[in-house]
């Protein structure tokens, strides 16, 4: 027996009650994954946490299922996320800051709720992601200097090793996280991007060290595991010491441009003195008008009396 879909007109009503019935879950749903990716990208060159590694596999991958089912029940209902949700089912963790089936328009966030998408909301989040994310970039320092003087330690010592990778998954998470919410939200994805190279490169740089390392294990012979691992090992230095110079460039860039809150507090200066000095300008052109004005009337005002003498004669040359 073929199975309708339910009424146009309960379709609206049957979205906005998914919506609010899976919002919070699917977010924290989209936290985990982005987590478990962390952990796959931070931890695949070292054997003595391979049971974590594969932990974050699986947790990963017991996502997709969920997604799926989101995903097929919205488009049932007629969702207004369009291909987008096509796209989480794919990359879960891009759900992150997914709009809402109902409208597409809002989306939902811990601690606030129901947002609707807009410039305001954009400046919300970038005031409330400033100061986290500078030091966030700002704790690839130590961590630099860890690797520089604990060389032989971190060599012999998995499980400091371990940890330094932890802290630079938990970066790695901070600033995906970030830039996944504030894409999702943004007007123009494209702007947003150009805007924020330095934060897309963060992002990438360890999953296509990642995907190299793979390609590497995969496509080298049994017999050359030894090449395997010094190459494997040179590529993860050099993408690291790349990725924690971006990090650096991107803690620096924000110190410099310093909080919204200052930019808005230096622009509505500037605004505030150039409506002064429009307000001069104006009030010059007022009193200029004016001293024009009462000049041409004093100028014109001997000529109409001459003109009236003579066009009215005195009474004797009436007589």
């Amino acid at each position: 027996m073929k199975t309708s879909s339910p009424p146009r007109e309960d379709n609206e009503t049957a979205l906005h009650a998914w919506d609010q019935r899976v919002a919070p879950e699917m977010f924290w749903l989209s936290v985990f994954s982005l987590l478990s990716l962390a952990g796959l990208l931070h931890l695949h060159d070292k054997p003595e946490f391979q049971p974590i590694f594969i932990g974050c596999g699986l947790s990963l991958l017991a996502v997709y299922p969920i997604c799926w089912i989101d995903a097929c029940w919205g488009g049932r209902l007629g969702s207004r996320q369009g291909r987008a949700r096509w796209l989480y089912c794919a990359l879960p963790p891009l759900r992150l800051g997914a709009r809402d089936h109902a409208t597409g328009l809002n989306v939902w966030l811990p601690g606030l709720g129901w947002q609707q998408v807009g410039h305001a909301l954009e400046q919300r989040l970038e005031r409330a992601s400033s100061l986290p994310m500078i030091v966030f970039a700002l704790m690839v320092l130590p961590l630099t200097v860890a690797d520089y003087f604990w060389a032989n330690r971190l060599a012999s010592d998995p499980l400091l090793s371990g940890l330094l990778n932890g802290a630079n998954g938990l970066i790695w998470f901070a600033f995906a996280g970030e830039f996944i919410l504030r894409l999702s939200i943004a007007d123009s994805k494209w702007a947003y991007i150009k805007g924020h190279i330095v934060d897309l490169a963060i992002v990438l740089l360890p999953l296509f060290s990642f995907l190299q390392a793979l390609r590497l294990g995969r496509v080298l012979r049994l017999q050359q595991l030894a090449r395997t691992s010094g190459k494997l090992y040179r590529l993860r230095g050099v993408a690291l010491r790349a990725w924690r110079a971006l990090l650096l460039i991107d803690a620096v860039s924000r110190l410099i441009n310093g909080p919204p809150e200052r930019r808005l507090v230096t622009l509505r200066a500037a605004l505030i003195q150039k409506e002064r000095e429009l307000a001069d300008l104006r009030a010059e052109i007022a009193k200029l008008e004016s001293a024009a004005s009462r000049q041409l009337d004093s100028m014109s005002e001997p000529g109409d009396h001459n003109q009236i003498s003579q066009d009215d004669p005195s009474p004797g040359q009436a007589a």
